[in-house]
């Protein structure tokens, strides 16, 4: 993927969004269920062309709710770091996955992994 996790910081990635102005609280449940989760994926996620950015933006900055058609305990699997050499891709069908900092990250499966190489207009955290 060439677009850099930072590209999910600029606030302008939003506007493109399914969910652009729609009631927050859909978003942000007291209680997420995979239910709710996957009743917000239907209507928005899974048709959103900025669905990647609002991973990202999530994984970043620590987001709660449903985010990029994750729960927030998903995510919070993804930025466990993993050692493996290449994610399942095959068995579960996944588009590219999604590069964070020095990690790759499956946006189906959720597996993580550091990449083996890190692309150079990547800039990294200090």
């Amino acid at each position: 993927m060439s677009e850099s996790m930072w590209a999910a910081v600029g606030p302008d990635w939003y506007r493109d969004a399914v969910c652009a102005n729609k009631d927050p609280d859909l978003f942000s449940p007291a209680v997420e269920t995979p239910k709710g989760l996957e009743e917000v994926k239907s209507a928005f996620c899974d048709r959103c062309p900025v669905r990647e950015r609002c991973l990202q933006f999530a994984i970043i900055h620590d987001g709660r709710g449903y985010w990029g058609g994750t729960l927030t305990s998903e995510r919070l699997a993804m930025k466990r770091t993993r050692s493996r050499a290449k994610c399942p891709i095959t068995a579960c069908r996944a588009p590219e996955p999604v590069v964070v900092g020095r990690y790759q990250v499956c946006l189906r499966c959720g597996a993580s992994w550091q990449a083996e190489k890190i692309p150079e207009d990547v800039p990294l955290p200090a």
